[in-house]
């Protein structure tokens, strides 16, 4: 679980909670802090742990407790921590195996926005393994906007822990009118409850210190003290630290305005250098700091440097407020002085520098900013690589410098942003003389990825004007092609129309070279197709690795249309491979695959997951390519589960905005379209749609079914219409394509379609072959659909006992994929043969749907209804419908009830 709220929302007090009721109980607790140095010490959660005596098969006392960590300690190594780190979180897995088998144990993290990426990555490592052990784990961090450093991380673990996110929310009028009770020791008047409440803005930290303010000046809680209540709000925190640095020696006072400049965690004699304040007089301010209730009372752990630990992070926020601007610019100038002189990190030094107007003047800092850079970049923290470099532009005019750097800047941002990468892409190809090949070469590649295709063919037709050599001409010509490919267009002939594949020199073209020649391959329904995917998706440790996984978008998709075994765990890899780069923009379109793979193995619930995950990411990386796969997929699913009007909603998202790039594979969104729309009734729009379907895939060449199905789409449309000759002739056509291709899933499919357009007339014999090919294959839903039909055909034909046996499969499958159409069908065909379909319970938690069982948990969770119905991508209306039912049948008067009576 995780607890997500602003600061002063009682985050910490929850794990306080937490942690007093698992010792009650017996569960061990292993609680865990990041602090700000967190981001500069690699692994410091897993440092903790250890410290904690989470231990490996070592000497242990009369007691079992361990006498000291087995575990190797994080970041003692001759090389630094980082070196091996998977190795030490097996380590680390295998010591929570070991303590679990003897009790369970509870893990409690806090504040983890300011984790280091390592860190972070251990998490994600960790978490999905603790499930068949004895073992729990409660984190707590800040939302979006309060986190500073490792933001897709961070967006990861959110998106793992999925429904278990518990986000805080202020509290209420009666809330705050029992905090004020608490604090008054009396009833607090109806009006000074609501000045308080409105004065905080619910945030119990904020509410409570205020109440505390008032309580000190001999304010009493009635109604005629709103006007003095409202007096303190703006002075509040900032006023008490004013207060608490006024009370104080001045040199107590600058050691803690220096603290907040250079942030909670840093060691005190750092903060005393910059604060002017002698070695001999830092213990004795800090003492005195810790008195006023400033510092943080805990003694120093490790053996490490003493650090400067604020009793609290608004602590060290309202410190900082007391600070003018240009105090605080100063304060970070100096930071960036005595840093450097200690030769600190410089990625620490380079984050004072951000705060610092430019030039900054300081020796080294154009090299301080790229070396910071490439610490970031090795955390998997793009985005604040991309910050580092962004100053260095502010500190230097040298064209060449400002080239090198908007170049680098512009790969950076492939991994979170591509429209960030196209604009710096621009920037270094008019900052260079005359435009270089290589960079028209790369704005091509990142114009591609955001969808504008016209623009990424024009660019790359101007670099291959440019190139010097043979070798890169081949290759640009070749892109250019595969590029004109997947636009639906022919390149002209001076551009490669015809260009042969380049030789298997440069590796990051070959990569994008195996991918879309596969896709085109497949699309033309050639099965050689499938071991040119396998080269394109093969791993490499090259450094830019993360550049090529866009180019093996084409290779996933092969291998999941041609039902490759192993296809869904190569997505698990890259997955894996795209966190710890902190890739956003490639996670995306691993996802959408990922998502595919669920919804065509029939595991709807899954593959809506996945697809939802992608749009979100398509929408924060501004990836529009991205839009013409995740919106069509996440619309087929949720059409498969009878959710039509968010469907049309997602498919509506996936469109291209009026003034932005051109569509790219528009017979997705096309063939998706037609089959909302015959669902919807509109069978001759449909029919429409499907054909243009048909007409854009066959402009990227394609004639294969699995990928585009416009066939059997525009065959039922024209059955609908009474044009079955023709509907005959379709589907025909596309069982000879699908056999030529040989997967079952669009064979058994289009086999299906052929016998149900016999009509009445149709013999159950007719859908044998349909079954047979899909019954072993991972196509469980299109295998349910098969059943349904073929079931449906041995009823009419008289044969009730194998159509009951084949419609029950069939009910089974669809009830597990949570495909309600199929359902609901299934059990009519059912009652019509006479059955009595085993029916859910009338009441309890066995009569649940899945849908309902779904709602149930995330608002037991403390989801709204506004929550679930984002993330299940359903209307509001859908979850008070789902909710409803679900307090009928569970006999509870509402949601607060749910937890328990799920249980």
């Amino acid at each position: 679980m995780l607890l997500e709220g602003r600061g002063g929302l009682g985050k910490t007090a929850l794990l306080d909670a937490a942690e007093v009721c698992a010792g009650q109980h017996g569960v061990r607790v292993i609680r865990v802090r990041s602090t700000i140095l967190e981001q500069g010490l690699p692994l410091g959660l897993v440092r903790q742990m250890t410290q904690q005596g989470l231990a490996g098969p070592g000497p242990r006392l009369a007691d079992g407790s361990p006498t000291g960590p087995a575990l190797p300690v994080p970041g003692r190594g001759a090389h630094g921590a980082g070196q091996d780190d998977y190795a030490l979180f097996h380590a680390v897995l295998s010591a929570v195996s070991r303590e679990t088998g003897a009790e369970p144990v509870l893990f409690l993290a806090d504040d983890l926005q300011w984790a280091d990426a390592a860190s972070l990555r251990f998490l994600l490592y960790l978490l999905p393994r603790l499930r068949p052990l004895r073992a729990g784990f409660i984190g707590a961090l800040r939302p979006d906007s309060e986190r500073h450093a490792n933001q897709g991380l961070l967006s990861m673990l959110v998106d793992d822990v999925g429904d278990t996110l518990l986000g805080l929310a202020p509290l209420t009028a009666h809330g705050i009118g029992q905090l004020a009770h608490d604090v008054f020791g009396k009833e607090a008047a109806g009006p000074f409850t609501e000045a308080l409440l409105r004065l905080s803005r619910g945030i119990p930290l904020l509410a409570r210190e205020l109440a505390v303010e008032a309580v000190l000046r001999g304010v009493d809680p009635v109604a005629g003290n709103t006007e003095t209540l409202a007096s303190l709000r703006p002075r509040s925190l900032a006023l008490r630290a004013r207060l608490w640095l006024d009370r104080v020696e001045e040199t107590s006072a600058r050691l803690a305005r220096s603290a907040a400049v250079l942030g909670e965690g840093t060691p005190l004699a750092v903060v005393a250098e910059h604060a002017r304040v002698t070695p001999w007089q830092a213990p004795s301010a800090y003492a005195e700091l810790q008195g006023a209730g400033l510092a943080d009372d805990a003694p120093p752990s490790g053996s490490g440097p003493r650090l400067f630990v604020f009793s609290s992070p608004l602590a060290g926020t309202s410190v900082e407020r007391t600070l003018t601007a240009d105090e605080l610019i100063t304060g970070h100038l100096r930071a960036t002085v005595v840093l450097s002189a200690r030769d600190a990190p410089p990625d620490q030094i380079a984050g004072h520098l951000l705060h610092v107007p430019a030039p900054a003047r300081l020796a080294g800092v154009y090299g301080i900013l790229h070396a910071a850079a490439d610490t970031a970049l090795r955390r998997g923290e793009p985005e604040r690589a991309c910050a580092y470099l962004a100053r260095c532009l502010e500190e230097t005019t040298d064209a060449a410098a400002r080239e090198e750097t908007l170049t680098r800047m512009g790969g950076l941002a492939l991994r979170f942003d591509v429209s960030r990468a196209v604009s710096y892409y621009r920037q270094a190809v008019a900052a260079s003389p005359g435009g270089r090949a290589p960079l028209l070469s790369a704005l091509s590649a990142a114009l591609w990825l955001r969808g504008d295709g016209d623009a990424a063919v024009a660019s790359a037709a101007e670099a291959l004007s440019r190139s010097e050599t043979a070798r890169d001409r081949s290759a640009l010509r070749y892109r250019i092609r595969m590029m004109s490919l997947g636009l639906g267009t022919s390149a002209s002939p001076s551009h490669g129309s015809t260009a042969p594949r380049p030789p298997r020199t440069d590796v990051a073209g070959e990569v994008s070279f195996d991918g879309f020649e596969a896709l085109t391959e497949a699309f033309a329904g050639q099965r050689s197709a499938v071991d040119k995917a396998r080269l394109g998706v093969r791993q490499t440790a090259h450094e830019e690795a993360h550049l090529r996984m866009h180019a093996k978008g084409p290779a996933w998709y092969v291998l999941l249309a041609a039902e490759v075994p192993d296809a869904m765990e190569i997505l698990d890899n890259e997955m894996r491979l795209a966190r710890r780069q902190g890739a956003l923009s490639v996670a995306a379109p691993v996802y959408a695959c990922r998502g595919l793979g669920h919804w065509w193995e029939g595991r709807l619930d899954r593959a809506a997951t996945d697809l939802a995950r992608a749009v979100h990411l398509t929408d924060r990386t501004h990836s529009a390519a991205g839009r013409a796969f995740a919106g069509p997929f996440l619309a087929g699913v949720l059409t498969e589960r009878g959710s039509l009007d968010r469907a049309r909603q997602v498919l509506d998202w996936s469109e291209p905005e009026e003034d932005g790039p051109g569509p790219v594979l528009t017979y997705l969104r096309d063939i998706t379209r037609a089959r909302l729309l015959r669902l919807c009734g509109r069978t001759a729009d449909a029919l429409h749609a499907a054909t243009e379907a048909g007409r854009a895939f066959y402009g990227f060449g394609g004639t294969n079914p699995a990928f585009c199905a416009w066939r059997s789409e525009a065959a039922r449309c024209h059955h609908l219409m009474g044009e079955t000759d023709t509907a005959r002739q379709l589907v025909s056509d596309e069982v000879t394509l699908a056999r030529r291709w040989g997967a079952a899933r669009p064979l058994g499919r289009a086999l299906r379609l052929a016998a149900l357009l016999q009509g009445p007339q149709g013999e159950p014999e007719d859908f044998e072959e349909s079954v047979e090919v899909l019954r072993d294959s991972p196509a469980r839903l299109e295998y349910a659909k098969s059943l349904v039909a073929y079931g449906s055909a041995l009823r009419r034909a008289g044969r009730t006992a194998a159509a009951r046996t084949n419609l029950t499969e069939a009910l089974d499958l669809a009830n597990a994929a949570n495909a309600v159409p199929l359902s609901d069908h299934a059990l009519a065909e059912l009652r019509l043969s006479g059955a009595r379909p085993r029916r859910r319970a009338a009441s309890g938690r066995d009569s649940l749907t899945p849908g309902e069982t779904r709602v149930a948990r995330m608002a037991a969770a403390g989801l709204s209804n506004s929550e679930i119905a984002r993330r299940l991508f359903v209307t509001g209306k859908t979850v008070e419908v789902h909710l409803g039912n679900v307090y009928r049948k569970l006999g509870i008067p509402g949601r607060h009830q749910l937890e328990q009576a799920l249980r």
